[in-house]
């Protein structure tokens, strides 16, 4: 894969609507792992889409998307190898910051929350006569 992370993705319905879906940063990562598990390496291909422009974002920014990220892994590992490697105090980013002449400590909160499946949820099977 060249850029798992681009969030531009697609897929048969299917197999999508099989997989819980996470809120926010974290949704490809998640989505990888479980397209893996699920149906195997070879479900997984890449388009070439010949061109993209994607726009930079700021370091604070990539940092909180890799942290949101982390939570995703950390949330899969712990789903397969049982501890709980998440704790609370891991869903809060602190990160130093400068103003001026001094330094001073920013925390935010970033829970990456975990949707059920589209196929469990009755009111889509409803909508889709599969219920």
């Amino acid at each position: 894969m060249i850029q798992p992370l681009s969030g531009e993705y697609g897929g048969r319905r299917s197999l999508l609507e099989q997989l819980p879906f996470y809120t926010g940063y974290g949704v490809e990562t998640g989505m990888l792992i479980d397209i893996l598990e699920k149906a195997g390496l070879a479900s997984i291909a890449q388009v070439d889409l010949k061109e993209r422009i994607h726009r930079n974002q700021p370091l604070q920014a990539l940092s909180k998307m890799s942290f949101a990220i982390i939570q995703v892994v950390i949330n899969k590992l712990e789903r397969r190898f049982g501890p709980d490697l998440l704790e609370d105090v891991n869903t809060s980013m602190k990160l130093i910051r400068q103003e001026d002449d001094h330094f001073y400590l920013e925390v935010q909160e970033i829970i990456e929350y975990e949707r059920p499946p589209m196929a469990g949820i009755p009111e889509y099977s409803a909508e889709r006569g599969t219920a």
